[in-house]
């Protein structure tokens, strides 16, 4: 019992100063918690408040607040169920549409939601009709949201929205609005560092999430974000410190431990990797990124039959990862058998934004075959000339970040030349789908899918159709074959409910 006093003695101390305050004290201090992300003190200081106030429909609202926060559906319900004539109220109405929102009943939420035009209900709004794929009915509602008064969590939403979306310039006016009103705040700075990295402005990122951790020191997110950053820089050794941080906060964070891993690959401490995951090897998901980079530290310490083994496995279970084939590719050549490791290389060298990671060893493999793609495969792994086509790829890579489509135009024509390589051809559909030019977009699209009907071209060939509101019927079919080929892909599931909505 002794174990159980650290735990229970500030509970009951916290009922205890419950039963004492005042409704309107309780309450306060009840918003207080869950502002700061205490849901759970919240819901101690309600429920007690609620025994000596029943039928104070104040306390029973915000305690199934407190219930949705911790994601607790079925208890905020229980909850609403003691509400008497206040059952149909705007307030009432809008939790029972957080409800059904979370119950995936986006529908439901909207028809509660009817006649409230408030900002908390438009916001709310917004967030069901993004549940099923109506992105331009989502915009109007969270604009609305803010028009009528919303604060810095629906603009927070809102610019989120549109950082996804990809209006870059838009979400840096939303979030010039939460700076004027609230510039400490801690959506306000982590956005200004998601909007930098959206941006390809590393330098400015660092400094906002800088920020967000002097700010906010117990919040594990902008940590991991600048970890993330002074990682890709090389910059291990600032790195390690705020990982050790964010794990004396989260101790269970499991990205925590795979940044430690990325940390470790950069600096090529292959041994370290070994010794951290050998005993758990049965235990790594064929193709998670602990098992490739396992495989890697294998391969480098001459064990390539094990990392070929580890490669094998990932590649059964996800045909299309490239690591995966990566790997197995240079374990089978390291083992001696260089026709295994072209018939794996050759497919990812063939594309134009091969990097060097893949041509090397495809180099290497070719020759040893004597392929007839060996002396073009050499000439493109020179110093000078891979350099200038990894310094194109990584351009055209940040202007689809930032948006800037001109550019990315000019790059992917660029690296296409006169090859038919799908993948380019897809980014070019892209482009031009972003640029309102609807005829090349399908074009582009559909050569790409002349090469290959892989998912994610008969995703590009789709959208292309849909958003220039043009061929809706073949649009719908190649976007429900793109969902049958991946299931759980978020972008081409959205991407299918407009085209269905679209039509009719």
């Amino acid at each position: 019992m002794k174990r159980l006093a650290p735990v229970l003695l500030p509970l009951a101390a916290l009922a205890l100063a419950s039963c004492g305050d005042s409704p309107d004290t309780v309450l306060a201090k009840a918003r207080q918690d869950l502002g700061a992300g205490n849901a759970q003190e919240a819901r101690y200081r309600l429920a007690e408040a609620l025994r000596s106030a029943p039928g104070d429909a104040r306390i029973v609202m915000l305690l199934a607040q407190a219930h949705l926060q911790q994601g607790d559906v079925d208890g905020a319900e229980r909850v609403l169920s003691r509400l008497g004539k206040d059952a149909g109220s705007p307030q009432a109405l809008r939790l029972r549409a957080r409800i059904a929102l979370q119950r995936g009943k986006a529908a439901e939420a909207l028809r509660l939601l009817a006649r409230d035009t408030s900002a908390e209900s438009s916001a709310i709004q917004a967030e069901a009709y993004l549940a099923q794929g109506d992105s331009d009915a989502a915009r109007k509602a969270f604009q609305n949201a803010l028009d009528a008064g919303g604060g810095a969590d629906v603009a927070a939403q809102y610019a989120r929205f549109l950082l996804k979306a990809g209006e870059l310039d838009r979400t840096a006016q939303v979030l010039r609005g939460m700076q004027a009103r609230d510039p400490g705040a801690y959506q306000t700075l982590v956005l200004a560092g998601d909007l930098a990295v959206a941006r390809g402005q590393t330098d400015a990122a660092m400094v906002a999430f800088q920020k967000a951790v002097d700010a906010y020191p117990d919040r594990v997110p902008p940590m991991l974000a600048l970890a993330d950053l002074y990682g890709a820089a090389g910059r291990f050794d600032d790195v390690e410190p705020l990982l050790d941080k964010a794990q004396t906060i989260d101790p269970d964070n499991e990205t925590v431990a795979a940044m430690r891993l990325r940390v470790l690959a950069g600096r090529k401490r292959w041994k370290d990797i070994r010794n951290m995951l050998q005993t758990r090897e049965s235990q790594l998901e064929p193709g998670s990124e602990a098992a490739l980079t396992y495989g890697r530290a294998l391969l480098n310490l001459g064990q390539p039959g094990q990392a070929r083994m580890l490669a094998g496995r990932a590649v059964l279970m996800q045909p299309d990862n490239r690591d995966a084939l990566l790997l197995l590719g240079e374990a089978r050549l390291a083992t001696g058998d260089a026709p295994g490791a072209w018939s794996v290389l050759q497919p990812l060298a063939a594309g134009a934004l091969a990097a060097g990671d893949v041509l090397r060893p495809a180099s290497r493999a070719a020759k040893a075959v004597g392929a007839p793609q060996a002396d073009a495969l050499a000439r493109r792994t020179e110093p000078a000339q891979l350099a200038r086509t990894e310094a194109l790829v990584a351009k055209g890579e940040a202007a689809l970040t930032a948006g800037q489509w001109d550019v990315a135009l000019g790059v992917y024509r660029t690296l296409l030349g006169t090859r038919e390589d799908p993948e380019v051809l897809a980014r070019l559909a892209f482009v031009c789908t972003q640029m309102r030019q609807t005829a090349l977009a399908i074009a582009y699209a559909d050569r790409a899918v002349a090469v290959s009907d892989a998912p994610q071209y008969l995703y590009v060939a789709g959208l292309a159709r849909l958003e220039g509101g043009v061929q809706l019927p073949r649009a719908l079919a190649q976007l429900k074959r793109a969902a049958e080929a991946q299931p759980d892909d978020a972008d081409i599931a959205q991407a299918l409910e407009k085209a269905r909505a679209a039509a009719g």
